[in-house]
């Protein structure tokens, strides 16, 4: 066998293998754009489902006239609302 014929085996591995590598890559990246996609997908729907202003809005004005009423020294009057 000569140098030549070593050097083309060589080389002929080597690029099998970088081949290799590189599939296996591709293949792991997918899998992690896919599991994004879904999770994207997942958070725009329930950015959806939890984002409606009236409600949130007046939870804020809650929490905030009970800020005021601890800052002001007053009792605080939280109103409990049955689930």
């Amino acid at each position: 066998m000569s140098e030549l014929d070593f050097l083309r085996i060589s080389v002929g591995i080597i690029g099998g293998l970088t081949l290799f590598l590189a599939s296996v890559f591709g293949w792991w990246a997918s899998r992690i754009t896919a599991k994004l996609d879904e999770l994207m997908t997942h958070r725009l729907e329930c950015l959806a489902s939890f984002a409606d202003a009236k409600k949130n809005s007046e939870a804020h004005h809650r929490l905030w006239d009970a800020f005021e009423h601890l800052r002001s020294g007053k009792r605080c009057k939280i109103e409990r609302f049955e689930e």
